[in-house]
């Protein structure tokens, strides 16, 4: 009986990370998106730094975020989250500066709240006063920023796969750890290991193919420059309590980026929150539940 018990949790396990490799592999297939053809769309150039952005739909605008190491293909049109929010809004996705297509500069000094006024920048180019914000993991946090710096360019901002972020010494430490992995050995694996990826077992694999991967779809010494200047997205607790845009916090439960949802949850005083059952940082982008999600939040947060 114990063995069935261990034989059955062992298929399991391998199923799981089976899942993983394979979410990784229609990554790689769909790497022409990335590697080769991105899908085309337009570029803004503010303070000699070249934009990249896409658009479809009509209606209220809604400004997709991505996050690190990603770009606007892999993050929101691959999963099918831009061509289902199209259909009731006008939707705009970019790639972040020294993502995608966007320009690549180098310095930790160029990123920054540079990411944040960003955002800014590419509603003034597009003639938009007012939109909602969409942003996941590291365009959560950007996302959240830019709900307390700009609260009167804002209907809503959902947060996914993101928390509340502080600078307390052992969350630097670690991001140091993470920076200066990619900066001087070309590394992803502290930063694959924050989201709650294992180097044992096969998970080595998933790990090998992520890091092979993202050498070739990213110059990693920018993304290590661009790390180093996220502290200054952090959000101070009294910004939080003052922010009244309705703010839907969506995390997996099996996402360690989403551990402080409830602490976040706690301090806003317009915020709602859905878990995304077995939702790991990777997985969350697929499930149904995710785009539905904001997709009701969206609508029901539509302005006249």
């Amino acid at each position: 009986m114990r063995y069935d018990w261990c034989f059955s949790k062992n298929v399991s396990n391998f199923l799981k990370i089976a899942f993983k490799l394979f979410l990784i592999s229609c990554f790689l297939i769909h790497s022409g998106c990335v590697i080769f053809h991105q899908k085309k769309g337009h570029f803004t150039t503010n303070q000699d730094i070249s934009l990249h952005y896409i658009e479809k739909g009509e209606g209220q605008p809604v400004i997709l975020i991505h996050g690190i190491l990603a770009n606007s293909d892999l993050n929101w049109r691959f999963p099918g989250i831009m061509n289902r929010l199209s259909k009731n809004f006008y939707v705009i996705s970019f790639d972040l500066r020294g993502h995608g297509k966007s320009d690549k500069p180098h310095g930790k000094e160029m990123y920054g709240i540079h990411l944040v006024n960003d955002v800014c920048r590419i509603m003034e180019h597009l003639n938009i006063n007012k939109a909602h914000i969409v942003g996941y993991s590291l365009g959560g946090f950007i996302a959240l920023k830019f709900a307390t710096c700009y609260p009167e360019k804002v209907y809503s901002v959902t947060i996914a796969g993101a928390g509340w972020e502080k600078s307390t010494q052992e969350n630097l430490d670690r991001l140091e750890n993470i920076y200066t992995a990619m900066r001087n050995n070309n590394d992803c694996t502290p930063l694959f290991e924050l989201v709650g990826m294992r180097k044992r077992g096969l998970e080595r694999i998933t790990i090998a193919i992520g890091n092979w991967y993202f050498r070739k779809t990213n110059d990693l010494g920018v993304i290590a420059d661009l790390l180093e200047s996220t502290p200054e997205l952090e959000v101070k607790e009294e910004e939080l309590k003052n922010c009244n845009i309705p703010i839907l916090l969506i995390g997996g439960t099996a996402d360690p980026m989403c551990k402080t949802i409830p602490e976040l949850n706690d301090v806003l005083p317009n915020s709602q929150v859905v878990w995304i059952n077995k939702g790991t940082h990777l997985t969350t982008l697929f499930k149904k539940e995710f785009a539905k999600s904001i997709e009701n939040f969206l609508i029901n947060n539509k302005q006249p």
